[in-house]
């Protein structure tokens, strides 16, 4: 006797749990990709973070905007979260991010400032975010979550 596809599904389904593989729910699936998402929008953001840097080094001072930093911003045709980037006052970069990150809209914020041991050549970056509230999983840690930016 063959078993119509829907029963062997409903099964599998259904006797998971008793077998000890708990299928994924679907938020979970949706929260691991939007994790995914931010932490790929931070890693494009290295990029600009080390620009910002050299810019830093050469000038002894932090770029005042994108152009200065020499960053072209992503195109809206480019594949990745990235909506958009800007480097404004003091170095600081302002990442935006679109749905797939699960805010559309959703910012993050990198801010420089030089570090206190006697290299000169080391900045240090905080990382906070006003629309993320689970931005320190995305990041390991990295980020902070801030209700106002």
């Amino acid at each position: 006797m063959k078993l119509p596809k829907i029963a062997i599904l409903s099964f599998a389904v259904l006797a998971a749990p008793i077998f000890g593989a708990e299928p994924a729910r679907p938020s979970e699936v949706a929260e691991a990709a939007r994790t995914a998402e931010i932490a790929k929008a931070l890693a494009q953001a290295t990029v600009v973070q080390r620009k910002v840097e050299e810019f830093r080094l050469r000038e002894n001072r932090f770029p005042a905007s994108t152009q200065e930093a020499g960053v072209v911003p992503p195109k809206k045709t480019d594949q990745g979260p990235l909506t958009g980037l800007a480097v404004v006052a003091d170095g600081r970069i302002e990442l935006t991010l679109g749905s797939s990150s699960g805010v559309d809209g959703g910012r993050i914020m990198l801010t420089p400032t030089l570090a206190t041991s006697t290299d000169p050549r080391n900045v240090q970056w905080a990382c906070e975010s006003p629309s993320y509230p689970s931005i320190a999983d995305a990041s390991n840690g990295l980020c902070e979550y801030v209700k106002s930016p």
